[in-house]
Order: C-alpha cells, then structure tokens, then sequence
C-alpha cells in the first residue's frame, strides 16, 4: 500500500516530488499538527504510527535547505529537512483557507465554492 498523505482532498503519494513528514513524537507539537488536520478531516480522531502529512501543507520557511553550496555546484536540488517547530498550515481544499484568501468584502458565491463548501461557509459566517 504506497504512503500517502492523510489531509482531507489531498491525493499526495510518497514519490511524487513532494516529501511526507511522520507526526512529531512530543506532546506539544503532536498536539498541533493533529489540531491542523482534524480543521479540515471531519470526524478524524488522531494520528496513527503510519499517519503522514506532505510539503504541500507546509510554507517554505519550515525548511532547512541542507548541502546548498555542493549540490549547486553539480545541479542538485538541495536536500530539504523539515524545523522541528514546524506545524502544516496550508491547507487549500478547507473553508478556513478559502476565507481566508478572500477579502472581507468578498462573499462566497456559487461559481467560487462547491456547494457543500458554500453550504458550510455561509454556516460559518
């Protein structure tokens, strides 16, 4: 079964460009990153052993880029480690995301949301 990200409308799987990062073992940030996904995973509990969230979810500033100078100089890319203080805050398919990239005096019509989406927003607001 090929590891894939747990992010409700993420179809992300290990391989494709994009790396997938295990839940924190400490509390705090476990605690975080679980809050993150359960926003947009509807009826999600907890992580398990296996539960994987993937770079799309995380800004660039959460990245330590590692071997830079070498891996430039023979084309590489460099080698991207996730900060242990970093927490998955991108989250493109959930209502507060969608919100949150529009104006205040923008309002969610049906050409900009699905309808379940929209039924959810207009809850919400």
């Amino acid at each position: 079964m090929p590891r894939r990200c747990i992010v409700a409308g993420c179809n992300t799987v290990g391989g494709e460009g994009h790396s997938l990062h295990a839940f924190p073992k400490g509390e705090t940030f476990k605690a975080k990153w679980t809050s993150a996904v359960k926003r947009n995973r509807k009826g999600w509990k907890a992580p398990t052993s296996s539960s994987l969230v993937c770079s799309k979810h995380f800004k660039e500033e959460c990245y330590i880029a590692e071997g830079v100078r070498y891996r430039d100089e023979m084309g590489i890319p460099a080698l991207k480690r996730l900060k242990s203080d970093a927490v998955p805050t991108i989250f493109p398919k959930s209502v507060d995301y969608l919100q949150a990239s529009c104006s205040k005096s923008v309002t969610p019509t049906s050409r900009s949301l699905p309808k379940k989406l929209q039924q959810r927003a207009v809850s919400i607001l």
